[in-house]
């Protein structure tokens, strides 16, 4: 299972860093410059997907295991979402505004925003390939 979590971290970083700048830059007009861009937001970004997504997906398959097909692939996929949708919200108390409260309907706005939708997206990424794998290679 570390093997395929591993697999599935590499895969999973690449694929959401890729789509995340294709979102941002969608009308980049050298789109050759994206490819080193990847490798440096990858570097980035990969400890914290090291960190908190897969202690994430492994928590999603301890609580998934008892359920059967269908229904244990929702509730994964409820699970990373939840735990993204988490991490957001508190990544922007902690570091978006001092006034996090008072400007509640103005943080998904912005910079917050395009967190929730890269968080979202990366989310997404981790637990698609993980089931893809799963399939090619059930333990």
């Amino acid at each position: 299972m570390i093997k395929r979590k591993a697999i599935t971290f590499f895969f999973a970083t690449i694929l959401s860093i890729t789509f995340i700048l294709i979102f941002i830059f969608g009308e980049w007009e050298r789109p050759f410059e994206l490819i080193p861009m990847i490798g440096i937001y990858s570097l980035l970004f990969s400890p914290i997907i090291l960190i908190y997504g897969v202690p994430v997906t492994f928590l999603s398959d301890y609580l998934s295991k008892r359920f059967k097909g269908f229904k244990r692939v929702i509730l994964a996929l409820l699970i990373h979402l939840f735990f993204v949708i988490s991490f957001a919200f508190v990544y922007g108390i902690i570091f978006e505004s001092s006034d996090f409260f008072s400007n509640f309907n103005n943080y998904w706005v912005g910079e917050g925003e395009l967190n929730f939708i890269a968080g979202i997206m990366t989310s997404f990424f981790f637990w698609a390939v993980d089931e893809v794998l799963r399939r090619i290679r059930p333990e």
